[in-house]
Formats: C-alpha cells, sequence, structure tokens
C-alpha cells in the first residue's frame, strides 16, 4: 500500500478535478476549474485522452512521460500520491503543476486527478495574453513546417515605436494601461487568433489560413489586417484620466508557405521584416524575406542579447587617450564600448550601436554608457587620480529626443557625476531630424557644465550646417579617421584638413585629429596646428586599469582649456518643441 498524502491547502491555487477511465485514460468529468486553467474547453476535454494533457510527471526522482505510464508503475494497488508534471494548455504550452493523484482499482477502478498551479509562465502579467512561450509553443505543435506541409499559417510581429517616450511622460502605470487596451483591440479585431506579448511594445499574432479570406486571396487578406491594426492605433488608444495617446505601429509578416524550416526562423524574419518598416517613412508594414542568410540570424541574436549584455556586464568600456600636440599631454580619454559575446565573439561596435537605433535601445545604451563612465570616474578620484575629460558618445536620435535632457539629468543626480568632466560627442555622419530640438537639448546641456563635440566630422550628411548653426555650443571638432589618412601622400587631403583647422580656429572650436595611425600623419598635424590627436599610434583602447596607468604616466593637471570654470548660460534662441505622443 502506498503512502497516503493529504493535498495542502494553497489559497492562491486553482484545484481542478479531472476523473478518467484508467483502461484507456479517458477523460469522463472535467469541472470550470479545470477550462479555466487550462484553456481547453470540457467539450474538448470530455471523452479525449487525458496522458496527452498530463505529461512529464516526477515522482521521487524518477521521470513518467505520460500520466498511464506512471499509473502502471503502481501495478493495481491504491495509490494516493503527490508529485509534480506538466499540463499541456490551449496552445501546447507545459504548464508546470502539483498533482495528486488518487486511484482506488478494488472497488471502481477509476484515477481521479487534482492539479495545482501557482503561476501560469505562458501568461503575460501585464496584459493578461499569452506571452512569447505559448506563441512558440502553439506553433511548434501545430505545423511541423516543411514536414506537415502547413501552408497557410501566418505570423504578425507588431511593435508600438517610441513606446519608451509614453512611460517617461505619463509614467509606467499609463504604459501599462496602453499595452493592456492595445492587446484587448487586437484581440477583438481578430478573435479567432492567438494574439501574444512578447516584451516591450511588442505583440505577436498567428493568423491561420481558414482566417484569411480565400476569394480576396492571402495576401490581400493580411495587408487589410495591417490596416486594420494601423487604424486601431492611429485612433488612439486610453490611457485613463481621460487621456488618448496615438501611436505608430510597425509590422513585420511571415508565412509558413516560405522556406523557414522552423518557428524560430519564421519568427526572426518577422521581426527582421518589423524593424525594416521602421526604417520606412509612412510605412506600416513589410512582408519577410522567404529566407533567411547567416547575417539575419546573427543579427536577430544580437537583438535578444544586447539588453541582457548590458545587465551582465557582457558589454566593457574601454579608454582611449586623447593628447594636445603642443604639450603631448595626456588631455582626454574616448570612452568606447566592447562587447566579447560567448558565442559569436567580439562584436563590432558599429553593429551593434547601429542595431540598438534600430530596434529603439539608442538610449538605453547611451545612457547605460554614460552612467557606467560616471560611476569609473568617481571610483578614480576617489583613489586620487587626476581624472581628465571624458568624451562619450551620443547618439542624434537620442540627443534629439525631448526626453534626454530629464534622462541625463537623473543619471547626474543619481551617480553625483561633476559634469564638468564630460564631453559628449555628438556623431555628425547620423542625419539629423528635428534640428530645433537638437539645438535647444545642446544648449541645455551647455547650461548644465557638460561640454559638447561634434564627432566623425566630414563624414556624414550635414558637416558645414551642423558647424554654421552649432559652433556657438561647440568646444570639439573630431575629424573623421578617413580624412586623416592620407594626409601625409595627398596634398588635397592635406590642404582640406588645413582649411578644417582654420576654419576651428575661426569658430574658436579645438580640432581633434582621429585615427592618427603613424609619424608621417602626426608630422603633418603638427604643422597644421592641430590641437589634439588621437589614434592607435599613440594609445590604443585600453581597460579602466589601463586608463590608470596612462594617468599615472601623464601626471599632469588637465588643460584650462578643457575645463569649464562655470556652466555656460546660453539664452535659449528657438522654443524647445514639446514632446508629442504622435511617434
Amino acid at each position: 500500500m502506498a503512502e497516503k498524502h493529504e493535498i495542502r491547502a494553497y489559497p492562491q491555487a486553482s484545484t481542478i478535478l479531472a476523473s478518467l477511465v484508467s483502461e484507456n485514460d479517458i477523460v469522463t468529468i472535467a469541472n470550470s476549474a479545470f477550462t479555466q486553467l487550462s484553456g481547453i474547453s470540457v467539450e474538448q476535454i470530455l471523452g479525449s485522452c487525458i496522458s496527452l494533457r498530463i505529461v512529464d510527471l516526477t515522482y521521487k526522482g524518477q521521470n513518467f512521460a505520460q500520466l498511464r505510464s506512471f499509473v502502471e508503475h503502481f501495478g493495481k494497488q491504491n495509490i494516493n500520491i503527490e508529485c509534480l508534471a506538466s499540463l499541456v494548455n490551449q496552445y501546447s504550452f507545459r504548464l508546470p503543476v502539483k498533482l495528486q493523484i488518487c486511484a482506488n482499482f478494488l472497488s471502481d477502478k477509476h484515477v481521479s486527478v487534482y492539479l495545482q498551479s501557482f503561476n501560469n509562465p505562458s501568461v503575460d502579467s501585464i496584459t493578461g495574453l499569452p506571452n512569447g512561450c505559448a506563441m512558440r509553443a502553439y506553433a511548434d505543435s501545430i505545423t511541423g513546417f516543411k514536414a506537415n506541409g502547413v501552408q497557410n499559417s501566418v505570423l504578425l510581429v507588431l511593435s508600438v515605436s517610441h513606446f519608451s517616450s509614453l512611460n517617461f511622460r505619463y509614467g509606467y502605470l499609463a504604459g501599462d494601461r496602453y499595452l493592456r487596451n492595445l492587446g484587448q483591440k487586437i484581440q477583438k479585431l481578430l478573435p479567432h487568433s492567438l494574439v501574444v506579448r512578447y516584451a516591450n511594445a511588442k505583440f505577436g499574432i498567428w493568423l491561420e489560413g481558414s482566417t484569411l479570406n480565400k476569394k480576396e486571396g492571402n495576401r490581400a487578406s493580411i495587408v487589410r489586417i495591417c490596416e486594420n491594426l494601423h487604424m486601431i492605433t492611429k485612433g488612439g488608444i486610453d490611457i485613463g484620466s481621460g487621456k488618448i495617446v496615438d501611436k505608430n505601429i510597425a509590422i513585420g509578416v511571415s508565412q509558413t508557405r516560405k522556406q523557414y524550416d522552423s518557428y524560430h526562423a519564421m519568427e526572426i524574419a518577422a521581426e527582421m521584416a518589423m524593424l525594416e518598416t521602421q526604417k520606412r517613412h509612412k510605412a506600416y508594414y513589410t512582408f519577410a524575406h522567404p529566407t533567411l542568410s547567416s547575417e539575419i540570424l546573427v543579427k536577430s541574436l544580437i537583438i535578444d542579447e544586447l539588453p541582457l549584455a548590458l545587465l551582465s556586464s557582457q558589454i566593457q568600456i574601454h579608454y582611449q587617450a586623447q593628447f594636445s600636440l603642443d604639450r603631448n599631454s595626456l588631455v582626454g580619454f574616448e570612452a568606447l564600448s566592447r562587447w566579447f559575446h560567448p558565442q559569436l565573439g567580439h562584436i563590432s561596435p558599429n553593429q551593434f550601436i547601429t542595431i540598438s537605433e534600430e530596434i529603439g535601445m539608442h538610449t538605453e545604451f547611451d545612457l547605460w554608457v554614460f552612467e557606467s563612465v560616471c560611476k569609473q570616474a568617481i571610483i578614480w578620484e576617489k583613489q586620487g587620480f587626476r581624472v581628465p575629460k571624458l568624451a562619450i558618445n551620443i547618439s542624434p536620435k537620442t540627443a534629439e529626443s525631448p526626453d534626454f535632457i530629464e534622462e541625463i539629468k537623473a543619471v547626474v543626480t543619481r551617480t553625483q557625476a561633476n559634469v564638468n568632466l564630460y564631453e559628449l560627442e555628438i556623431t555628425e555622419t547620423a542625419k539629423v531630424n528635428n534640428p530645433p530640438q537638437l539645438k535647444a537639448n545642446i544648449i541645455s546641456l551647455r547650461n548644465l557644465g557638460f561640454q559638447i563635440a561634434i564627432d566623425d566630422f566630414g563624414a556624414g550628411y550635414s558637416s558645414l550646417d551642423l558647424l554654421r548653426n552649432f559652433h556657438s555650443y561647440i568646444e570639439t571638432l573630431k575629424i573623421d579617421k578617413a580624412l586623416i589618412e592620407n594626409i601625409a601622400v595627398a596634398d588635397f587631403d592635406r590642404l582640406f584638413i588645413k582649411n578644417v583647422i582654420e576654419m576651428g580656429k575661426l569658430s574658436n572650436v579645438l580640432i581633434l585629429a582621429e585615427g592618427v595611425e603613424n609619424d608621417a600623419q602626426l608630422a603633418v598635424l603638427k604643422t597644421l596646428n592641430c590641437d589634439i590627436a588621437q589614434g592607435y599610434h599613440l594609445a590604443k583602447p585600453v581597460d579602466c586599469f589601463g586608463a590608470q596607468a596612462l594617468m599615472l604616466k601623464h601626471r599632469r593637471t588637465r588643460s584650462k582649456c578643457f575645463q569649464l570654470t562655470q556652466p555656460l548660460q546660453i539664452q535659449v534662441a528657438d522654443p524647445i518643441i514639446s514632446l508629442s505622443n504622435t511617434a
């Protein structure tokens, strides 16, 4: 006789009773609590095989694939046993549960199963929708893709553009309310489709072939659905307190009839298509490419891993020294991001920084780098180091954001950073979409005490425009290394750099040459009266300990020309653009 156990009372647990015939595992009774937990109706479960729903049983270190094999293990004895198992719910997700199995083969030959679940890892806690785990389990269970020949299923990946601005302006509770209401609207629009929330402001929609309009054709039917989804968000979403927020969305579409060999590949394809949509103006959906290249797979992995890389410190900050050419002294460091991934190895900063902009993580990434450098500078100062200027790259998308000033002030407050120590480099190679807001933010940064530099000057969209419009607020102009490469051998390049340096002198702007790689380049720059140089010929990027060694080697006070004695108070000539709800 097996031990008898009383099932314990758990106030937050659901107790589900199903009674089944042991000879063939057929369910004869199921209550409403089972339906609520599993998502399977009473009509669907009655008469079905319970061993297809109760799987992965574990008892005293032994594993059993199904309920039938578990019961057979105990023979014909009466049992009353507690164990762990999985319940296969309506999305084929294996929900962890606790079981109490009672069987009395001498009297009625029935097996009673009591299930308890304390949380459901396949449900999103904010919206109440299924999550990505449920989508993956469902898709894998019904397709098999090429093996099962499923041809008409469609995956839509939908992302709300610039969602972080909503959280910042109205608070996270309002953001959660937006996501809940948007999810409800999508469910109402597509009641017969699986709608999930993956993470952040990203949703997934699985469309069965039967839900598409055969008369108008699959593609036309998908386009109509995408247009209807667009109208949901353009009509505005209620976030409470009488506020309606209008946001844009980007949709990526992939279909099982394409050459995808797994749901994972299909999901990556849809997400890449969604990112392509975000790049295109006045577009809100893109159909995925029929096949996945290795480049796309690597990009998808970087997208998935980037947030974790920041949290786990896989991305490290290195520092490249900057030297004054007239005094040969250390005057600054540029903070550079370095990422060594366990599977991919070293990932190019250009690659993951570009991706951070594509997926809307540029602000979080830039602020993470800034805060990391602030913390390191405070450690150095406490150790007695005389810390030189620290230059930090800021994406133009971040710099022109209406929320940027408040966000960087929050970091300064949190870290107690000395803002006069920092130079924020705005990359010139990226297009500026909102010049008035960028100018207003630069003025605010200067008033806070930050120094401003234009990075990669001469390599991008609007070099002269930036210098003409912002020279009053800029301390440093960094000449792109591509323009430095041939100055020792090409007369035109040397003349061009000479004119840039002279223009900088007229504008009272310091000129820094990037990418100095040999003595010949350095000699020309000194002849042309360039102020500062940076490059592998002078010093390679090093970690914080290497930077400490350089500071010990160059024990000199920071040059006064790099230090603001007090924040500059600049009058704002142009009005600061207020935050709009329209992304």
